[in-house]
């Protein structure tokens, strides 16, 4: 076998260590790592720092436009290290990882696992649409969700350090600036000499991490057949519109009904109208208040085709209505994270709808491998799949759908065993085998596995 590894020069005094994130796909990943964790970093401890209620200065209508900032600063770092074309943050993190697994391979090197927690790290960063801002109220359950999301701060110096072995192990350092880049993710803004990274050289870091980098972006020429003629619309245009219409819903402070109407729009536009009708949980009132709004602002543009209908129920309204009521009562922490949960719910649906329709768009057989089938040839055909109940099929997808959404497995049973008797499925108890079950479904379907997580 020929060995592919680079020479490396033992000499301190003549080895240089390089930088090329552009090049060199774990150099990419750690580079895009820090900027993920940086960028975190800032809009947690820059949140602290927001207008309080007894400064002298301080307005509603001002702490509401520096939480957006923050939050539209946050999120156009992950929009440019996660496109929206990938479908999800995993999609891309697997992308990054899969290509530094490749790079340290050629170096004859099998440090996968060290790649690997980075690539979960990156995705779990990545699908933190809304981050939490620091709660005032001493007694608020939002302090829980703040430390929750502060535990991906405290996993980032293994995950770096695993990356930084994994370049040791085949004789590669990192220069020190770029080593010394770890501290930013620890700056608190205390001191009058801290500064936050400025957004500018964030995204100067991605774009240069993305350089010569990635995967091949699908282009509309891409869509279509020999004579020139479009086969069918591109599909990363219309995952790209969905995902953004959700961004700006979470992004903003209890957003007007026009953003919540235009995701409406794209979620019909993606046939997902039913889903969104039948599929999203009521279990609670903020889950109750995502599942009315997105249902308004869909059958909306549902009924656009039936104007008496539409004149009577006048859903536009009913999301001004809606959202009046949450910023009344201040529920919308609580109802934009339900929000987000339910964007991962509908994305998830949304990409294996479309892959569905790829599998069917697909050429048919030759003729001459089709006069090789079973019924021509004598052999015998092949045993076909099993065709399983409708019910235990419903139930089953509707267990995958809570487990997608992190409800705790103990709730998932409660709630099963409360909604069995009336839909007719059969009742689980066991946790561990609602675990299984929504496994099960997603291998069956094609679908990604719900996220893996323990309960005491």
């Amino acid at each position: 076998m020929v060995n592919t590894r680079q020479p490396v020069t033992t000499s301190g005094s003549e080895y240089s260590p390089s930088w090329e994130p552009h090049r060199n796909a774990v150099h990419r990943l750690i580079q895009l790592v820090d900027v993920l964790a940086i960028a975190f970093n800032q809009f947690r401890q820059l949140s602290f720092k927001l207008p309080q209620p007894n400064s002298p200065d301080f307005s509603r209508e001002r702490l509401d436009a520096e939480t957006e900032r923050l939050r539209r600063d946050f999120a156009e770092i992950t929009a440019a290290i996660f496109p929206s074309g990938d479908a999800g943050p995993q999609h891309t993190a697997a992308a990054l990882a899969d290509a530094a697994v490749a790079e340290l391979a050629r170096q004859e090197s099998k440090d996968e696992s060290l790649i690997r927690q980075a690539e979960q790290w990156m995705a779990s960063i990545g699908w933190v649409f809304v981050p939490h801002v620091y709660p005032r109220d001493p007694g608020s359950p939002l302090h829980t969700e703040f430390d929750k999301e502060g535990e991906l701060l405290f996993q980032y110096s293994s995950i770096r350090r695993g990356l930084v072995v994994a370049l040791a192990r085949v004789g590669q350092e990192i220069p020190d600036d770029i080593n010394c880049r770890k501290r930013l993710v620890f700056v608190s803004f205390t001191n009058p000499w801290e500064t936050p990274v400025t957004q500018q050289v964030l995204l100067e870091w991605v774009m240069g991490a993305k350089a010569i980098s990635g995967r091949p972006r699908l282009q509309s020429d891409d869509f279509a057949d020999a004579e020139g003629e479009s086969v069918h619309t591109a599909p990363d245009s219309e995952r790209r519109e969905l995902l953004d219409a959700f961004r700006q819903v979470l992004i903003v402070t209890v957003p007007p009904a026009s953003p919540f109407l235009e995701l409406g729009r794209q979620i019909q536009k993606a046939r997902l109208y039913y889903f969104v009708n039948d599929e999203l949980p009521k279990a609670t009132l903020p889950q109750s208040y995502a599942a009315n709004l997105l249902h308004a602002a869909t059958r909306y543009y549902e009924l656009e085709n039936d104007e008496p209908t539409r004149a009577r129920v006048r859903d536009d309204q009913h999301v001004e209505k809606l959202l009046a009521e949450i910023r009344e009562n201040g529920r919308w922490p609580y109802v934009r994270d339900e929000l987000a949960n339910c964007s991962s719910m509908i994305l998830q649906q949304e990409r294996g709808r479309r892959e569905l329709e790829q599998t069917l768009l697909e050429p048919p057989l030759r003729d001459d491998l089709a006069d090789q089938s079973p019924a021509k040839s004598g052999a015998q055909s092949p045993v076909q799949p099993v065709k399983r109940d409708k019910k235990a099929e419903a139930r089953d997808k509707w267990i995958y759908m809570q487990c997608c959404r992190r409800t705790p497995h103990d709730a998932i049973a409660a709630e099963l065993k409360r909604i069995a008797p009336q839909r007719g499925w059969s009742v689980v108890t066991s946790k561990q085998r609602i675990q299984q079950i929504g496994n099960e479904y997603a291998d069956r379907h094609g679908r990604d596995r719900p996220p893996a997580r323990r309960e005491k």
